[in-house]
């Protein structure tokens, strides 16, 4: 009977800590790989416009920090893309007539011209 009980209380101690272990550290942990894309680089010549007024991003997905607000018909040079943690394809590239750089969904995007690849 005492081992019987000990079990028990060990079991359901194990159960508790893993259980607040993996609570606490999963949010945090997942924001930061969603934001953590690869290391973009200039191997495409896509040419789009903006559809509507988004925040460029700094990391491949929406939670990700804003860099600048961009207004609807904006050309966007296309440098690379990556499809993210969550299945979703995210560009990456310049803002025309700046030196302006980041991420954005493609879904945001109507194609114009040219191709991407990879990052």
């Amino acid at each position: 009977m005492r081992i019987k009980k000990r079990l028990c209380v060990l079991l359901a101690s194990t159960a508790l800590l893993g259980g607040l272990g993996l609570g606490a550290t999963s949010t945090p942990a997942s924001a930061a790989s969603a934001c953590s894309g690869p290391k973009a680089h200039n191997n495409s010549d896509g040419l789009v416009f903006f559809k509507g007024s988004y925040n460029l991003k700094n990391g491949p997905a929406s939670e990700c920090g804003s860099i600048v607000e961009v207004s609807a018909n904006t050309r966007f040079y296309v440098w690379c893309g990556y499809y993210n943690a969550y299945g979703n394809l995210w560009l990456y590239g310049r803002i025309s007539g700046s030196e302006t750089t980041g991420w954005e969904s493609f879904d945001n995007f109507t194609w114009i011209t040219g191709g991407w690849n990879l990052c």
